[in-house]
């Protein structure tokens, strides 16, 4: 009998359902045309941290996402 690997891959389907959500409610709120973004969502201890930059395509307004931003807070 041969020793099998087990790779636990549930951190990327997360990842995937939090930009899924992120998406949606930049949509919901009307302003996913008027942001351009480059975030990543990585997971330390089970807690989603986010990197990269959102910004406002007409004015150059942006958001530096970091380990402490909080996007659902920022998006209420």
């Amino acid at each position: 009998m041969s020793n099998a690997v087990v790779i636990d891959v549930s951190h990327v389907f997360e990842k995937r359902k939090i930009e899924r959500i992120i998406r949606e409610q930049l949509s919901f709120l009307g302003i996913e045309d008027h942001f351009q973004e480059d975030c990543h969502v990585s997971f330390v201890n089970g807690k989603p941290e986010y990197t990269g930059i959102i910004w406002d395509r007409q004015n150059g307004d942006y958001v530096q996402l970091g380990p402490s931003f909080c996007v659902t807070k920022a998006l209420t």
